[in-house]
C-alpha cells in the first residue's frame, strides 16, 4: 500500500542510513521525483541531518490535491470526478488523514540548501503546488521551471538543462560541505 510519499519515507531514511554507514563522512543529497521528492522531504523534515541538501522535482504540496491530480493526469476530469469517492475510502484503509501530509509544511522544517525542478505545464503537480513549496523555503532558493512541461517532464524534453542544474547544485554542496566536516575533524 502506497501513501504517496508519507510512509515512505521511512525506506528514504533507511537507505540514506545504510549508504552513510558505508562511506562516512560523504555529503548526501536526496534526488526525488514526483512522489519520491515529497518522502525525501519528509524524511529531511523528520531527520534535518539526513542530508546536506534536496532536490524537489516535480513534488505535490498537499497530499489532498495531488490524488485528484494523479486521477485527472490519468483520466482528466471525468475519471477524477469519477473516482472522488475512493479518496476518503483509501484514507480510511491506509489509516492517513490526506489533508494533513503537507509537503510546505515539512519543507520549513528543511535545513539544507533546495533545488526545486518544476514543469510549467504540471497537471498532476500544478505550479501552484511548487509555488506554495518555495514559499516555504528560504528566499533564494533555486527553482528551474521547464516551460511546456507536464509532470516530471523537465528532465526528458531539456535533459541538459535539468541536469546541468541538477549538478551544479549537487557540486554546490559537495564544495560547501566537505570543509565543513574536514574542519570538525580536526576540532
Amino acid at each position: 500500500m502506497s501513501t504517496i510519499g508519507w510512509r515512505e519515507r521511512l525506506d528514504v531514511q533507511a537507505a540514506v542510513t545504510a549508504a552513510k554507514d558505508k562511506c562516512p563522512g560523504v555529503p548526501v543529497v536526496l534526488i526525488g521525483s514526483s512522489m519520491g521528492s515529497a518522502a525525501c522531504a519528509f524524511a529531511l523534515a523528520e531527520e534535518w541531518s539526513l542530508a546536506d541538501g534536496l532536490v524537489l522535482d516535480s513534488s505535490y504540496s498537499k497530499l489532498g490535491n495531488a490524488v485528484p491530480g494523479w486521477w485527472r493526469f490519468l483520466g482528466g476530469v471525468p475519471l477524477q470526478v469519477l473516482l472522488w469517492p475512493v479518496l476518503p475510502i483509501a484514507a480510511a484503509m491506509a489509516r492517513l488523514n490526506v489533508r494533513r501530509v503537507d509537503v510546505a509544511e515539512a519543507l520549513r522544517r528543511v535545513n539544507c540548501p533546495v533545488l526545486v525542478l518544476h514543469g510549467e505545464k504540471d497537471d498532476l503537480a500544478p505550479p501552484s503546488e511548487a509555488e506554495r513549496n518555495l514559499a516555504s523555503l528560504p528566499a533564494g532558493t533555486k527553482v528551474v521551471w521547464f516551460q511546456g512541461c507536464g509532470h516530471t517532464e523537465g528532465r526528458w524534453v531539456y535533459p541538459d538543462v535539468y541536469w546541468q542544474a541538477v549538478k551544479e547544485f549537487v557540486f554546490s554542496i559537495n564544495k560547501s560541505t566537505i570543509p565543513l566536516r574536514e574542519e570538525s575533524k580536526k576540532e
